[in-house]
């Protein structure tokens, strides 16, 4: 599958206008942390139908990251972001609608010639975004006893142009000053977005296909919408 544009996916125009009024800012090439913003929908799962009608919006806190760690014939490696970008909805009786998205430049492994070599391999001019859509949420294991609630979600995820189905776990729980904090972890084979794994030194340095995609979240309640 061919990996839409972000504008296309969000279908600005046929959002309500109170909607866009919250979201649209949070969608510039380079966001401010006072512009990125995440819509607590998940939380909503749990809400009682009065609630759910409305609209949760959440500001990303800064100590929220996204991290792609892999291997090579060297050792490991990690690359890390703090960019995140999202936005979602959630109507009573229907599916959450959520997409995130994190600019691929954005993603810093800590050394300049494998940031660029990152890039090339992601094809990054040509795709500035890796972006998650939420297709369904599988599984929901609520214990009120528990610190952390666990979820099993299946969406899209877009990378380097081409796009796949994934299964992601979340665990996510609601701290005692409101905010939201969700985390979790899935791997994902490079070749089955038509990446091929990174190679240095004629060959002599390989990255390892298998990647794994890890994330950590923190949502801080701005406001609310009817």
């Amino acid at each position: 599958m061919r990996n839409p544009s972000l504008a296309s996916v969000l279908r600005p125009a046929a959002w309500p206008r109170a909607v866009l009024r919250v979201f649209a800012p949070s969608f510039s090439r380079h966001p401010g942390p006072g512009l990125r913003t995440l819509v607590g929908v998940l939380a909503l799962l749990w809400l009682p139908p009065s609630v759910q009608a409305q609209w949760l919006q959440y500001t990303i806190a800064p100590e929220s990251r996204l991290w792609i760690d892999g291997s090579a014939t060297t050792g490991s490696f990690t690359c890390e972001t703090p960019v995140i970008e999202g936005a979602g909805r959630v109507v009573a009786g229907r599916p959450p609608e959520v997409v995130l998205a994190v600019p691929t430049q954005s993603l810093d492994c800590g050394h300049r010639r494998m940031n660029a070599d990152l890039y090339a391999a992601l094809d990054a001019d040509a795709h500035p975004h890796i972006q998650f859509t939420l297709v369904r949420v599988d599984s929901v294991a609520l214990d009120p006893e528990a610190a952390w609630q666990h979820l099993h979600l299946t969406g899209l995820l877009a990378l380097a142009g081409v796009t796949r189905e994934v299964s992601v776990p979340l665990q996510w729980r609601q701290r005692t000053d409101g905010a939201l904090q969700g985390y979790g972890a899935f791997a994902v084979l490079m070749t089955d977005f038509g990446i091929q794994p990174p190679r240095a030194l004629l060959g002599l340095v390989r990255a390892r296909n298998q990647i794994t995609v890890r994330f950590n979240l923190m949502g801080i309640r701005a406001s609310s919408a009817p």
